[in-house]
């Protein structure tokens, strides 16, 4: 029988193990609390608060704690920490603050009981992602490194030879992306552009891991190609596009150990800027009269951005304290969404599912998917160029009610947990099972972005990461063991 202090002995010597097992428990207390406060109706914006802010108390505690007992870059502990600034703090700020709230057309009863209802959705959701990732990673031991395998400075050490020919390839993949902007018209052709963008963005990776031993030009060129592809998201009004390769080079540099301050100053100027003003101005853009995602060649996109940095002044004024604030606020989306099950209009965005995984290559007349345009024409009743992200919880209730919850949450977990576990493989075994390295970016930023949605995150985008990371790890055991027969000879 498993007593209180036979499991304190068996955890003793693993800060992960007691990591998750903390994490299990104070986010199941969490959805009991929140279960109570929807259930006996006790519905006040205090009271709501009080609910937000011990979801977010939890997330930043056992998120934190995980990240520094060997999941540095797990998919967990980034889930944890981004659901305590979405589901944490920004439904706090969508409790006190009317700016928020004012979206939606309810009376001040409706939301109260409303939140207290998204508030138990997110709690639980939280606690079965929790669960259902445990079977995968609560038994790992990180600090269980054999001596004998290469880790970080190994991998890209063995890396450093190719920065010539990945320069090379990495400047002919840009280059084919701005002679084809915005994107080709030939769905099959885009689909393979998007794979070849990873590349440029794997050499900046590299690059920034082994700054210390690049020469000038060599840096230039990381730089430059950094600066490409970020102005390549920006004319595209694409945040992700944007930061992503900034992150990376921040990666690379924080993993080089010489350039960790810079990676830390650069990485609270991009967070502030993008929070503060980066966000609204991508949403001021995606409004302009003129802008096509189809259509706009390179010089209209300039157009687009020069009239919006204008429109952008005159919205913003002073108000920049505030946009920050709601930058975080998903809820009133959120209840939305959730309502309109609650009224006999459930959704069926999650039926798409059937049709994600099809290659566009075997499929090329597959419809077009674009969730965030569908959700924002439900939410304004008009259609605009703009992205809403609704988030997989409340997408999931609004297709299904509970039970959609239930099952968007055990397929994140699983998920989660895989990413997390090949995380933790990788602290022990290196090289071993370097495609989680690569793509940790890539990862962390979908486990922490609660907007994402279901279909085309956590079913379309983690199968395509999933097999990238398969496909790295063969090819590099492929070349240990060729490397190793030759040292043998």
């Amino acid at each position: 029988m498993l007593t209180a202090r036979s499991f304190a002995e068996i955890t003793s010597d693993n800060p992960w193990q007691r990591a998750y097992w903390v994490t299990v428990a104070l986010t199941s207390l969490n959805a009991a609390l929140t279960l109570m406060i929807w259930g006996f109706g006790v519905e006040h914006h205090l009271v709501n608060g009080i609910a937000a802010t011990s979801i977010g108390i939890v997330g930043i505690y056992c998120g934190g704690r995980m990240a520094v007992s060997g999941a540095m870059l797990g998919a967990l502990p980034y889930f944890l920490i981004g659901s305590a600034i979405f589901y944490g703090l920004g439904t706090i700020l969508a409790a006190i603050h009317t700016d928020a709230m004012s979206l939606l057309s309810f009376t001040g009863d409706v939301q109260r009981a409303m939140l207290a209802k998204l508030n138990l959705a997110h709690a639980f959701s939280i606690m079965v992602i929790v669960l259902a990732a445990g079977p995968f990673c609560a038994g790992m031991r990180p600090e269980a490194k054999p001596k004998d395998q290469p880790g970080v400075s190994g991998v890209i050490g063995s890396l450093e030879g190719s920065m010539t020919a990945l320069l090379i390839a990495s400047v002919a993949v840009a280059s084919l992306m701005w002679f084809t902007f915005p994107w080709p018209q030939n769905p099959v052709l885009a689909g393979m552009l998007q794979l070849l963008r990873g590349l440029p963005l794997f050499t900046v990776l590299v690059g920034a891991a082994v700054w210390d031993r690049l020469t000038g030009p060599a840096k230039l060129m990381i730089i430059l190609l950094t600066v490409s592809q970020a102005l390549f998201g920006l004319l595209g009004l694409s945040k992700v596009l944007t930061l992503l390769p900034v992150l990376i080079l921040v990666l690379g540099w924080w993993l080089n150990g010489t350039m960790a301050r810079v990676a830390l100053i650069v990485t609270l100027v991009v967070g502030v800027g993008y929070f503060a003003a980066f966000a609204e101005f991508v949403s001021i853009g995606r409004l302009h009269t003129n802008y096509d995602p189809r259509l706009n060649g390179i010089w209209e996109r300039v157009i687009i951005l020069s009239d919006s940095i204008d429109l952008f002044i005159d919205f913003q004024e002073n108000d920049i304290a505030a946009n920050v604030e709601l930058r975080f606020v998903t809820a009133p989306f959120e209840v939305y969404f959730m309502t309109l099950y609650d009224t006999g209009f459930p959704g069926d965005s999650l039926e798409a599912a059937k049709t994600i995984l099809v290659p566009r290559v075997l499929w090329p007349e597959k419809p077009l998917f674009a969730p965030g345009n569908e959700f924002d024409l439900i939410f304004r009743g008009h259609l605009t160029e703009n992205n809403l992200a609704v988030g997989f919880i409340a997408e999931g209730y609004w297709n299904y009610g509970w039970f959609g919850v239930l099952i968007v949450s055990l397929v994140a977990g699983v998920q989660i947990g895989w990413f997390t576990r090949k995380w933790l493989l990788f602290t022990e075994h290196g090289v071993w099972h370097i495609g989680i390295f690569i793509l940790a970016p890539l990862v962390v930023y979908q486990a922490a972005w609660a907007e994402v949605n279901f279909v085309g995150g956590y079913v379309g985008g983690t199968v395509r990461f999933i097999l990238i990371i398969m496909f790295i790890d063969i090819m590099a055991r492929l070349v240990l063991s060729y490397q190793r027969s030759q040292l043998r000879v």
